[in-house]
């Protein structure tokens, strides 16, 4: 009777073994879908930034004396607002913007004057910026890309060549993050401009950091800690980049795999532009390929757009993506359906 208990555990323990072993499933096939855009009637200006809060979009441009535009959907009115300048509720250049449907805050971050404000989705409805949140940045953080605002501090792109990102922490200390991407090259003065061209966005809900890289289709999701949680590749096939001197400006054939990443709670969405940096200089660029994940690296879909985007914008409530472009000023802001979402 012991003998046949022993045989069994044994059996059974070989079995479990087994089935660990066995390979991981391959991924489903993902969905394909063919979208052609829908204008929406403005012929203000294509904005440098595009956001969504609540019915209404935000439009950002640096190169106006006005800077905001605001457009009520539903009643197509539009005001303008916001001045360039040193003065108060002024801005001078505006160099990265993005909203959290979670905290209902929408941040501008003021690369020349080193500052980043925080304004609230009420106040910016009202196009009141009287109480926005001014934080001025160290000047330890002398050189910088897309920045964002975590429950540890601030993630952002790094340009001394010694990290890709990096932490700034609230009690004003700055830190490395714990994991760096592996690429194929050191991270050292010849190959910063990783981090110039990489796309950061956080997930407050989920409290997670995403970074894109540009010409390398590579996104990377890290938790709080800085550790990597999970590495995504977009594209099974791609060349090396190659960069002009010390320069470090992009060949003119080197690929570009991402400009922009955006998350909601279910999903992250890289936008996948499919072109050289030549033909993003002289906009050569023939539709918008938007690739999009769960949060465990599956793709579950993809969006192929007739026109091409250059900022996106989601709106979970009606199921919308909108997106502009500065390649035809009359039909700079579109939107396609949003899918993904809603099946």
């Amino acid at each position: 009777m012991k003998r046949t208990l022993s045989i069994t555990f044994q059996v059974c323990v070989i079995l479990s073994l087994f089935i660990s072993c066995k390979p991981n499933p391959k991924p489903k096939a993902y969905k394909t879908y063919e979208e052609k855009v829908t204008t929406l009637p403005h012929n203000s200006f294509c904005p440098s930034f595009l956001i969504y809060l609540e019915d209404h979009l935000l439009l950002i441009r640096n190169n106006r004396d006005t800077i905001f535009e605001l457009i009520d959907l539903k009643t197509d009115s539009v005001k303008k607002f916001g001045l360039r300048g040193r003065g108060p509720d002024e801005f001078l250049y505006i160099s990265d913007a993005y909203n959290d449907n979670h905290e209902k805050i929408i941040t501008l971050v003021d690369e020349h004057s080193k500052s980043v404000y925080r304004v609230t989705y009420e106040d910016m409805l009202n196009c009141d910026l009287t109480n926005a949140q001014q934080l001025k940045l160290p000047a330890s953080i002398s050189s910088f890309t897309s920045i964002r605002l975590t429950n540890k501090g601030w993630a952002y792109g790094d340009l001394t060549g010694d990290a890709m990102v990096k932490l700034l922490a609230k009690d004003g200390s700055v830190s490395r993050f714990n994991y760096q991407p592996q690429l194929p090259y050191t991270l050292d003065k010849s190959t910063k401009a990783y981090a110039y061209y990489s796309a950061i966005t956080y997930n407050s809900k989920l409290n997670k950091t995403v970074v894109a890289l540009r010409y390398f289709p590579y996104v990377f999701i890290l938790n709080d800690n800085g550790t990597l949680y999970r590495t995504i590749k977009t594209d099974e096939k791609y060349d090396l980049p190659i960069f002009k001197n010390e320069n470090l400006v992009p060949a003119e054939s080197s690929m570009i795999y991402c400009w922009e990443v955006h998350t909601t709670d279910k999903h992250i969405y890289v936008v996948n532009a499919g072109v050289t940096q030549g033909e993003f200089e002289q906009e050569i660029l023939r539709g918008t390929n938007i690739q999009i994940y769960d949060w465990e690296g599956n793709q579950v879909s993809e969006i192929k757009t007739d026109f091409a985007f250059v900022n996106l914008a989601l709106d979970l409530n009606n199921g919308k993506i909108y997106g502009s472009s500065s390649k035809d000023m009359y039909r700079c802001i579109s939107w396609i359906p949003l899918k993904t979402e809603i099946d």
